[in-house]
């Protein structure tokens, strides 16, 4: 009896410490799961600040989402997206023409400190920031 009791002990032990080291690589790792794939860099005309326009895949469960990110020409990609992010609704957004995992989305430079983003109505929006670092975005709906 004391024997089965210390065997299942050992059994439970080990199970509880393998969960750990899983739970404790997920927290750690959480994003590492996750991959961007940039299709469009787009520079400020002064060549000060830069667009990103990217898709961000976190497997087969979150599917795509579509982010767009401001940052400094000298930067390198974040995250996330830091100006836009959306996704199609599960289809109901257009698709980009030449970019099929982003939404119908065009960014573009209206002057230094002004920018366009042009995306399809039906995108579900998850942010949408009107300033970031003195530069004005400008958001239509198609």
């Amino acid at each position: 009896m004391i024997t089965t009791l210390k065997i299942l002990g050992v059994i439970l032990g080990s199970m509880i410490l393998v969960l750990s080291i899983f739970i404790f690589i997920f927290i750690y790792f959480g994003d590492a799961g996750c991959g961007n794939e940039i299709y469009q860099t787009i520079y400020s005309p002064d060549h000060l600040k830069k667009v990103l326009v990217y898709d961000r895949d976190c497997g087969a469960i979150t599917g795509f989402s579509t982010h767009v990110t401001l940052l400094d020409t000298s930067e390198a990609t974040s995250s996330g997206g830091n100006l836009f992010v959306a996704d199609s609704d599960h289809g109901r957004a257009k698709a980009h023409e030449q970019y099929q995992t982003l939404i119908d989305i065009q960014v573009l430079w209206i002057n230094d400190r002004t920018l366009e983003i042009e995306y399809d109505g039906k995108a579900r929006v998850f942010t949408k920031v009107d300033q970031l670092a003195d530069i004005d975005i400008i958001y239509i709906k198609k």
